[in-house]
């Protein structure tokens, strides 16, 4: 599946989720994404953060993603955030896309939106 925490630099796309490291979700994305060929095994990270929940995920986004190594070198190009929406999708990608450094990263206007290329943000 994807490659751990230890080969961040290598990794072209880093999955963040709402998850536990042996949690359903990790193992649910990481099957979807080798059954259906989504990315190439190597070329992918999956990062839970403890203990699952989604103000653990937003502050990893806004304080910690930023300052990681694999951003600030641009090694790393895409960021996908994986949480659960419950019952008001739009609402949860707002929240998502307000912890983003607008001068690091290129976040879509809205869910239906098509990110355009920035080639001085990671997208």
């Amino acid at each position: 599946m994807g490659k751990n925490f230890d080969d961040m630099s290598k990794s072209r796309t880093v999955i963040v989720c709402e998850s536990t490291e042996t949690g359903t979700d990790k193992r649910l994305i990481e099957t979807l994404i080798a059954k259906h060929s989504l990315l190439p095994n190597d070329s992918f990270t999956t990062l839970t953060k403890y203990p699952g929940d989604i103000q653990t995920v937003k502050d990893f986004l806004k304080y910690t993603l930023p300052r990681q190594t694999y951003i600030v070198s641009r090694e790393t190009i895409n960021i996908l955030v994986i949480v659960d929406a419950d019952e008001k999708p739009k609402d949860r990608f707002q929240e998502i896309k307000q912890c983003f450094n607008k001068q690091i990263f290129a976040v879509q206007q809205s869910m239906e939106a098509r990110l355009s290329k920035d080639k001085t943000r990671l997208m």
